[in-house]
């Protein structure tokens, strides 16, 4: 919220107020959109242009007391900009809103209100979606830090804590038929790391390098060394085809055998064996 000068408090004590929304909605990809729901396109302080945006609304805020949650909704109809495929796809999940509001006639004057929300859920119903959408509290809410575990590393694989060289472990490949739609497809021959056998793959990172599906991400829940056939963990928003180019990542079960015999990091494994557990609490002397 930015102060209220005298320039922007007197549209409020008009009678009438001549006040506008305007969204600049910024995707994890760095797409960015700009609405408005005047009826004409509004050039704002930043230097931005906010084009009307048919059918869009957004619902009235929720305000609690204290550090609750703020949330709002914001409806609109699919389009060429908001588009059925980037629904589908999840590219909005995660994307910054900002929303200002202006006094219409003077837009270039600054915001009389600033507000900043994260997308949190998309759903779409025939030709209109709904975004949910987050005030600031809901991601301080986040989990911070870490589990220490006996038996189950905490370090994500390829990470500066874990050490262990992606590159060294990801094969590319082409996707030669599609069994089961959107979920499982056999690939042609491999290229980059040769699979071990069966498993391989198995809780690995696939991303979709070109078709329909080109950057998104999905984890592989099973995969056949023989046939080169994936499973994957969830389906994709959309079709798998023929000559769709994939990368993937090997799996690690987070456990030391992975560790030692899979990537030979054993030294940087992320799991505390040694620690002695309930197992040795409860236990008892050898009356023998």
């Amino acid at each position: 919220m930015i102060p209220l000068t005298a320039t922007l408090r007197d549209p409020l004590n008009a009678s009438v107020h001549e006040l506008a929304r305007c969204w600049t909605i910024e995707r994890t990809d760095g797409y960015v959109l700009r609405f408005t729901d005047h009826n004409s396109p509004l050039i704002l302080a930043d230097g931005n242009t906010y084009s009307p945006a048919g059918g869009l609304s957004a619902s009235a805020q929720q305000r609690l007391a204290g550090l609750q949650d703020r949330n709002q909704e914001l409806r609109g109809v699919v389009s060429d900009k908001i588009t059925e495929e980037d629904l589908r796809a999840g590219r909005y999940r995660g994307a910054k809103v900002t929303e200002q509001v202006v006094d219409w006639r003077y837009p270039f004057k600054g915001a009389i209100s600033l507000l900043v929300f994260w997308v949190s859920e998309t759903t779409r119903t025939g030709e209109t979606w709904t975004a949910q959408i987050d005030g600031l509290v809901a991601r301080l809410k986040q989990p911070v830090g870490r589990v220490y575990s006996r038996t189950t590393c905490y370090k994500r694989l390829g990470s500066t804590e874990c050490g262990v060289t992606l590159a060294s472990f990801t094969a590319t490949g082409t996707v030669s038929s599609v069994a089961t739609a959107r979920l499982v497809f056999l690939s042609g021959a491999l290229t980059g790391v040769t699979p071990s056998g069966d498993g391989y793959f198995n809780g690995g990172e696939l991303t979709f390098t070109s078709g329909a599906n080109s950057g998104l991400k999905v984890e592989v829940k099973f995969y056949l060394d023989g046939t080169k056939r994936f499973e994957l963990q969830l389906p994709m928003p959309l079709n798998i085809a023929p000559g769709d180019t994939f990368s993937v990542v090997a799996g690690c079960a987070k456990d030391a055998s992975d560790c030692k015999t899979k990537f030979s990091n054993l030294a940087k494994f992320g799991g505390y064996p040694t620690i002695p557990g309930d197992d040795k609490a409860n236990q008892t002397p050898n009356a023998n």
